[in-house]
């Protein structure tokens, strides 16, 4: 799989002769759109070329399915440069900017989610099919993944055996029923220019924000967290070094140390990516920002759950402030 997506990747960019940043990949921030230059998306067997320009993308799609072709891939289901296309799922409003789940397909796994809700008997392996589709769609609105626990667990007790689903599952899938209804990305929703921070204690929690302009909170936000880490190289087998062919080599099928590693690695597969882009520090100077709210807990809990309480009480205030929401739908 990682040979395929890799060779895919370049001989799209050859054919489509753009540069290797104009891929949208998952570890760094996505090409931008400005100046009308096309993207590639190069997932598995699947290419999406995208842009602002329709000559442009229709160049370069047809430039990389041409590259293809002539390297031995098979190209089907073509479409030119539309403003409304379907892919891997979704369906991808140019105009309106929205990018949504497939409607009919949305409509089937509602329905089968409804049918859930009122507890059938039924085996986790066809439950887990159907959290299957949703956890796709709910990747345009990642928050909504945490709703399911319940059916998680019902999967492991019940995988192969039909039972009746438990109730706390029926009632999970009565609430991802109704929130794919609005599972969808805006790609024209502008960036919020008042940025909220939470933090928490084990005797409470507190909320304050700050104003900056867009371009600066755009280029903070766009960077992921998770892109902080990155695996360590692996070390491919220990091979022979000697490059005189002269020299019998040694079996592989007696000698191990010609398939051991070079040197083990760490328990911990991760490290710190050094070319990580931090917040800058001037624009956590605490005279940019304000307290909007503290308040005392009663109730002895956990320092994750405390915390997760500051960060749905920043979310809380974000949404009921009347001047915030004015700005959500202000036009970019």
């Amino acid at each position: 799989m990682y040979w395929a997506q890799r060779v895919h990747q370049h001989q799209a960019l050859i054919g489509s002769g753009l540069s290797q940043d104009r891929l949208l990949v998952s570890d760094r921030v996505p090409p931008s759109l400005d100046g009308g230059e096309p993207f590639i998306i190069a997932y598995a067997n699947n290419l999406n070329v995208g842009g602002l320009n329709q000559e442009k993308v229709q160049r370069a799609k047809d430039g990389a399915v041409q590259r293809l072709r002539s390297s031995g891939f098979g190209v089907h289901e073509e479409v030119d440069a539309n403003t409304l296309v379907e892919s891997l799922g979704f369906q991808i409003d140019g105009v309106q900017g929205l990018v949504t789940p497939i409607p009919h397909k949305l409509g089937l796994v509602i329905a089968a989610f409804r049918y859930l809700s009122s507890r059938p008997r039924i085996n986790g392996k066809g439950v887990e099919k159907l959290i299957g589709h949703a956890v796709h769609f709910m990747l345009l609105r990642r928050e909504l993944l945490c709703c399911m626990r319940s059916l998680y667990d019902f999967v492991q007790h019940s995988y192969w055996n039909r039972s009746r689903l438990w109730k706390s599952a029926a009632s999970e899938a009565r609430v991802i029923a109704s929130l794919l209804s609005v599972c969808f990305a805006n790609l024209k929703r502008p960036w919020c220019t008042t940025v909220s921070c939470s933090d928490a204690s084990l005797s409470g929690i507190a909320v304050s924000s700050r104003v900056a302009d867009m371009q600066t909170i755009k280029d903070i936000a766009q960077q992921r967290e998770g892109w902080r880490f990155k695996h360590r190289d692996f070390t491919a087998p220990r091979v022979n070094a000697d490059v005189d062919t002269k020299v019998k080599k040694p079996d592989p099928f007696s000698d191990v140390s010609t398939v051991k590693p070079i040197y083990v690695l760490p328990r911990d597969p991760f490290m710190i990516d050094e070319a990580f882009v931090e917040v800058p520090d001037d624009f956590m100077d605490e005279s940019h920002w304000h307290v909007d709210f503290a308040c005392y807990m009663e109730i002895a809990e956990a320092i994750t759950v405390l915390e997760s309480r500051g960060v749905v009480a920043a979310f809380r205030r974000r949404a009921r402030a009347l001047q915030l929401r004015q700005e959500d739908t202000s036009p970019q």
